[in-house]
């Protein structure tokens, strides 16, 4: 899947709370979804499997809710995050956290697209990213590296990338990064790099 632009920019319109919808906010909260497709992520997963730490630190790790990331329909086809959305119906529609869901995307590639896509675009505000500057996205080949990839060229923005794998490596050539590193191994990375 390609990271659609238009969803990029949903996502990021979910972040600052310009949700694209024209009804009232508190009708939109009270409204029903009829949820099509949730997504979890790499942190649920390994929660649910049990191999999760319970502190870090010495610090708690919530538990997983679940659920979270989801494509669905109300009065529109619409995408975003909710709190009780392992449900087929549910009443958790907070207006910052849907977006309408890009026509040219499925449920399921729309219920993939908000945890990444928040991800990249917080660290992107953090970070002030511009026009013209060098970023080194790591892990460019999963879901937030591929996110940030769409995001950087979006900004105009050179881009560097690290993989973990030969195949991998590919998969970036071919949707165009000619810098691409090792992740795995530390002398390579500086070869491939300076």
């Amino acid at each position: 899947m390609t990271i659609d632009v238009n969803a990029m920019e949903a996502m990021a319109a979910m972040a600052t709370g310009q949700t694209g919808h024209t009804g009232h906010q508190d009708e939109m909260q009270m409204q029903r979804i009829r949820v099509r497709a949730l997504a979890l992520n790499f942190f649920d997963v390994v929660q649910r499997l049990g191999i999760m730490p319970t502190h870090v630190a010495g610090h708690q790790i919530p538990k997983p809710l679940g659920g979270h990331d989801f494509a669905g329909s109300s009065n529109e086809e619409i995408f975003g995050m909710g709190a009780t959305m392992s449900q087929s119906i549910s009443h958790d529609s907070h207006p910052q956290l849907v977006a309408l869901r890009p026509r040219n995307l499925t449920a399921l590639e729309a219920a993939s697209l908000p945890t990444v896509s928040l991800t990249v675009s917080m660290a992107f505000d953090f970070a002030q990213v511009t026009h013209g500057e060098i970023l080194l996205i790591h892990a460019a080949a999963g879901g937030v590296g591929l996110a940030a990839i769409s995001a950087a060229r979006r900004l105009g923005a050179q881009l560097m990338a690290t993989a973990g794998s030969a195949k991998k490596m590919c998969s970036l050539r071919s949707r165009g990064l000619l810098q691409i590193a090792s992740s795995r191994d530390g002398q390579a990375f500086l070869s491939d790099i300076y």
